[in-house]
């Protein structure tokens, strides 16, 4: 235990030291990320709140969409540009990038409470065909209890489209993937429907 307390002690001051080389480095070069942007725009709406407010006056409606994705201190600041303004916001837990740029799945719970009353679940995917909505409904109900299964709908008043094939091929057998090319032309399926994706 005296070991691991040892460790982490060293490493919290490697890091420390890194980080403050990095500030030194952007600071030096006058630079800033993200994350730097909403830090300073929250410093300065807490300095200066009337900033915030006439913001939140020239909007008359506010859409935020992927809340799954917001972070703590965009939650806050947030709040401080929207006011009393309304306010429409969308967002599905389940499309969730874990712990992007500081996202937490509390904040999205948290706002989830805040509008029990007045949120509307979408269910209906338009834009995926049936069999894989089946897989993924599967697959993911192993895995999450509380995953909810999305509901197979064809777009209203449009045709059925044409189902795509995926094929997986060794990136070296060229001659597998000209054949395959050559296969689906000779069905009569035109090359602009063709394509294939390499890395």
């Amino acid at each position: 235990v005296a070991g691991a307390a040892n460790f982490f002690n060293k490493f919290e001051l490697l890091a420390k030291k890194f980080v403050n080389k990095y500030l030194e480095y952007k600071k030096k070069l006058s630079k800033l990320e993200m994350q730097d942007l909403e830090l300073i725009s929250h410093l300065i709406l807490n300095q200066e709140s009337s900033l915030g407010e006439a913001f939140a006056q020239e909007w008359d409606y506010w859409l935020i969409d992927e809340y799954q994705d917001t972070s703590p201190l965009q939650e806050a600041l947030l709040k401080k540009l929207i006011g009393k303004s309304p306010s429409y916001i969308v967002g599905d837990p389940q499309q969730s990038i874990y712990l992007f740029r500081g996202a937490r799945s509390e904040v999205f719970a948290r706002k989830e409470q805040e509008l029990i009353n007045k949120r509307e679940r979408l269910s209906k995917n338009y834009r995926s065909y049936s069999e894989l909505l089946s897989f993924i409904n599967d697959l993911f109900s192993h895995f999450e209890q509380s995953f909810m299964k999305m509901d197979f709908s064809h777009r209203y008043g449009e045709p059925q489209e044409e189902r795509v094939v995926a094929k997986f091929y060794n990136g070296n057998d060229k001659k597998f993937v000209a054949k395959e090319v050559l296969g689906l032309m000779q069905q009569g399926i035109s090359p602009e429907k063709i394509c294939v994706l390499s890395r």
